[in-house]
């Protein structure tokens, strides 16, 4: 009797052990990559393709969010002596074109903007200086870099172009920059991340028609450039053969 219990017993887990088995094999078998989103939308409802370098997902798309992700709206600033003396968060669109620029190029923000944390999506932040440096270290160990993440041709950004390949669909767009005045489109753009620099200024990484390297600069925090947001935490370290 109590071989014919041990074997009703085993018989009764059978499907148990099955699922572990497939679960156990799943875990092994399935592409690491799989949950990773292929598109991401903000507060406003607009959708962000995603592409992963190394081990960071980024963004495709400029970010073009008018509130930060509690619901907050942020100040839309069009005067140009406003937008300098600014010290709380504010956007604006290049050259104040919202039906010409927006779609294209996204948003300008400040860096109050940044600084309040609530700018990306949830699950989402502005790039620290380790998404980037994680990226340069992928992508090359030359000077190369801001060329092989620019979009190719001259459909938007002036000739030459230098050393854009886009290969790793990074898409980078010269959208300019905001200072005293609206400057740059087609010859450069930059991005904000969270580092400080000083009590007047924040780092951002920078990219520009005549060169394919990846500038990191200091910019007053006034200054209105764009964001890429990242995916909250690194993917797990694998093999780069084969990508």
């Amino acid at each position: 009797m109590k071989r014919a219990h041990d074997l009703f017993s085993l018989v009764a887990c059978i499907p148990f052990l099955v699922l572990l088995f497939l679960l156990a094999g799943s875990w092994q078998d399935d592409d690491r990559d799989s949950w990773i989103p292929d598109t991401v939308k903000d507060i406003d409802g607009n959708t962000y393709h995603t592409v992963t370098i190394g081990h960071v997902v980024w963004m495709v798309e400029n970010l073009r969010t008018t509130r930060f992700r509690n619901g907050a709206s942020i100040s839309l600033v069009t005067d140009s002596f406003a937008w300098i003396s600014m010290k709380s968060p504010a956007y604006c669109w290049y050259d104040n074109n919202q039906t010409l620029y927006r779609d294209t190029y996204g948003a300008l923000y400040n860096w109050y903007a940044v600084e309040s944390g609530k700018l990306c999506p949830k699950g989402w932040h502005v790039p620290t200086e380790d998404d980037w440096l994680s990226m340069a270290n992928y992508i090359s160990e030359d000077n190369s870099i801001g060329g092989k993440l620019k979009e190719k041709g001259t459909a938007h950004w002036k000739s030459p172009n230098e050393g854009a390949t886009n290969e790793f669909g990074f898409t980078v767009l010269p959208g300019g920059f905001r200072g005293k005045t609206f400057d740059g489109l087609g010859l450069c753009t930059f991005f904000w991340s969270v580092v400080e620099k000083d009590e007047m200024k924040s780092y951002c990484t920078g990219f520009t028609f005549n060169s394919s390297k990846l500038y990191t600069a200091g910019m007053f925090k006034s200054t209105g450039v764009y964001v890429r947001c990242v995916m909250d935490g690194y993917l797990e370290e694998k093999s780069l053969e084969g990508q």
